[in-house]
């Protein structure tokens, strides 16, 4: 069984939620050109020296002032008002702060290649007057430099919401290599996403790198019935002495991206045994719940394992197991506390509780016929992916609504805000299961077994 650790761990959340305090939870639609009131123009040098060019409507009144680990690396010139509206200039030293910052809340060097967020170089106006607009932005880059990004680009340019623009994806600089890949969609269409390779050793060829995202974008597009959010920018970081896939990370803000590290000396076999990828996209299928990340990680690291053992990338067996090994540890935070009280320790493990709870309770009530799986696809045909912030109470207020009742909504009264305890050991004999010094045993008379079953094969018998 493999070692289950954090995809998203607690400071990289932490920067998340602060970025979100600020904006509030909002609908994340592309911007349009009618919503444009900056536009940067971003001069990239041989040395990854940013010169940017702004020029604003009459509502702004400066630059916002950068945050420290930007702002060490920033030089900013005055800016000018006029009648037409507010004008400046200023450089970034991308490549000096990625080698300082080492960190993917800022920027990172991955050999001749630069990732960064859109807030690291893209100073935000700082307004007097009006609303939010957006931020059009070009990018210009010599030869010898790449440039990627996450944001959807038309005639050149790139849109972010003023609003938007802290929590902002990953855009890559230098040297990298690209590849532009389709999916099914929804609807019979076909959506498409792109893989950037960052500079650096893989043991593992291209071909079989590729393979394998394919592979795991496919099992996830039989989960979602469609690609969880077309247009996904994939960012590939491989990790000097490192084997396996240490770590991934999904961001939204004028678009969807998401970086995955990938270790040097990752095999094959590792490959094919990895969850983080498939927790990632469970992610982009799920609009971005604001200010409850045990929800979201909890549907993430519920439904990882079920979808590989539906698409046959683990066995039902094993699901199981893991479920049941770390469960508890969930169930603990649940009876003391409650999952929004609960801390850190609560988010994944307890959070896949609830999950389980709910899709048990729906399962039984409907006779295998209704999952939970049908709450997340029916909120997202109705609310968005992970481009849209929701708060918790709509989160689970579309979710009830999509497969009917209130099962969702009173497990989160009852485990998430409040504290109560589960009985877990009755839970695992209804379900027919039994694990003992690792070893399961699973029995096929239990009053729940149906459930189970239909839980794993995503349907009634």
């Amino acid at each position: 069984m493999r070692a289950r650790h954090a995809a998203t761990p607690a400071a990289t959340w932490a920067g998340v939620l602060a970025a979100l305090l600020i904006t509030g939870p909002a609908a994340m639609a592309p911007a349009r050109a009618s919503d444009v009131a900056c536009d940067y123009d971003v001069a990239v040098s041989p040395d990854v020296l940013l010169d940017v060019q702004v020029a604003c409507d009459r509502g702004v009144a400066g630059l916002a002032v950068p945050r420290a680990s930007t702002g060490a690396f920033a030089t900013v010139h005055q800016g000018e008002q006029s009648a037409s509206g507010f004008s400046a200039r200023y450089r970034v030293d991308l490549k000096a702060m990625a080698r300082d910052a080492g960190s993917i809340e800022t920027a990172l060097a991955v050999g001749d290649s630069i990732l960064a967020v859109g807030g690291a170089w893209l100073l935000g106006p700082r307004r007097d007057a009006g609303g939010p607009g957006a931020l059009r932005v070009r990018v210009h880059t010599p030869a010898s430099v790449g440039f990627a990004t996450g944001q959807p680009v038309t005639d050149g340019a790139f849109h972010v919401p003023e609003d938007e623009l802290r929590h902002a994806g990953f855009s890559a600089f230098g040297r990298f290599r690209s590849w532009q890949l389709t999916a099914p969609g929804r609807d019979g269409g076909e959506a498409a996403y792109t893989v950037h390779l960052l500079d650096g050793s893989l043991d593992v060829g291209h071909a079989a790198l590729l393979a394998w995202i394919r592979d795991m974008v496919a099992a996830s597009v039989d989960f979602w019935h469609g690609f969880p959010a077309d247009g996904l920018a994939l960012y590939v970081v491989p990790r000097a002495g490192r084997s396996g896939v240490p770590f991934g990370r999904a961001m939204a803000g004028g678009g969807v991206s998401m970086v995955l590290y990938v270790g040097e000396h990752a095999t094959g076999a590792e490959l094919r045994d990895d969850w983080v990828l498939i927790h990632e996209l469970v992610h982009l299928g799920s609009p971005f719940i604001f200010g409850a990340p045990w929800f979201s990680e909890g549907l993430a690291t519920y439904f990882e394992p079920l979808i590989r053992a539906r698409s046959g990338l683990q066995t039902p067996r094993a699901m199981w197991t893991e479920f049941m090994t770390y469960m508890p540890r969930g169930a603990g935070v649940m009876a003391d506390a409650g999952l929004a009280r609960g801390g850190f320790r609560g988010w994944y493990w307890g959070g896949a509780l609830l999950m389980l709870l709910a899709d048990v309770e729906l399962r039984r009530a409907s006779g295998g016929r209704t999952g939970l799986e049908d709450c997340l696809r029916g909120v997202r045909r109705d609310m968005g992916d992970y481009r849209r912030i929701l708060d918790l109470e709509r989160m689970v207020a579309a979710c009830d609504a999509a497969v009917g009742g209130t099962v969702v909504g009173d497990l989160v009264q009852r485990h998430g805000i409040r504290a109560a305890p589960v009985d877990l050991d009755r839970l695992w004999r209804e379900l027919g299961l039994a694990l003992d010094g690792g070893t399961l045993t699973v029995r096929d008379d239990a009053p729940l077994a149906p459930v189970r079953e239909a839980i794993v094969r995503g349907g009634p018998p």
